[in-house]
């Protein structure tokens, strides 16, 4: 009984043991610094004004307004703190969002500004989905087709359709990369060598240019461009003079090693 009471003593002795400290807890200390450490990382990344994008400068640009890319900018940016953001991003953001922007560079500088360098897209034709030419847009080098248009006039040639019943909406690629390479090799040529221009291409296969003299070239989009461009120049220079191209009708040159014109 006596050793029951003596045990039952020391039992509660330890239970009176005073507590160690909070302040001396190692786990405390680690939380302090970890919410310290956080706290820290989150001012730096938003309240820190010295890393947060305070400009965004635009150089490039003609027919896109500087305000509108600025403001589009702003408004995509998400995170500004320099280090945060993601250029890639933005810049498929800004592509997406103005059709007559072909490409850009996008630099970081001073910690608090943006750069963006634009290239603009630039007209080599004309495309037009009818033959009353009414419905009519620019078209680049890559095919794509980015601001309507009522003139014709002073912007190369005019690009048709082989399909015309598949209406085409500004920012599409109306013609393939392919077949715009061949129609602005064959445009260059004829007016380098020749003194000859384009004045429209019927997108098909056959290629079809007709020239401003009124006679018709028949290309094969399919095999080797530049070897038909060879056949086409040896006959003009060869065969074909400058008389003649007066009454010509047609050069045909899709046909493999042999081409005939009338």
């Amino acid at each position: 009984m006596k050793k029951y009471r003596r045990k039952h003593l020391l039992d509660k002795m330890k239970g009176l043991k005073p507590k160690k400290s909070i302040f001396k807890r190692r786990l405390f200390w680690i939380g302090i610094l970890l919410l310290i450490l956080l706290s820290s990382v989150f001012y730096l990344i938003f309240l820190f004004e010295g890393l947060q994008i305070q400009t965004i400068q635009v150089s490039g640009n003609e027919k896109n307004k500087t305000e509108d890319i600025q403001s589009f900018a702003w408004e995509t940016l998400g995170f500004k703190n320099i280090f945060i953001v993601n250029t890639d991003t933005l810049k498929k953001n800004l592509l997406a969002g103005f059709v007559g922007i072909e490409d850009m560079k996008i630099e970081k500088e001073l910690f608090e500004s943006l750069h963006l360098q634009i290239i603009e897209r630039k007209p080599v034709a004309i495309f037009c989905q009818d033959n009353d030419n009414k419905n009519c847009f620019f078209i680049d080098k890559n095919g794509v087709i980015y601001e309507s248009t009522n003139t014709t006039d002073n912007y190369g040639f005019i690009v048709r359709p082989f399909d015309a019943s598949r209406i085409k909406q500004i920012g599409q690629i109306a013609i393939t990369k392919n077949n715009m390479d061949a129609m602005i090799k064959i445009q260059q040529n004829l007016k380098d060598n020749f003194q000859i221009n384009v004045r429209q291409v019927f997108s098909s296969n056959p290629l079809v240019v007709t020239t401003t003299e009124g006679w018709k070239i028949y290309f094969d989009p399919e095999t080797n461009i530049d070897l038909q461009i060879s056949k086409m120049n040896t006959l003009l220079k060869n065969q074909i003079s400058t008389s003649a191209r007066k009454n010509l009708q047609y050069i045909y040159l899709q046909y493999k090693d042999r081409a005939y014109y009338k």
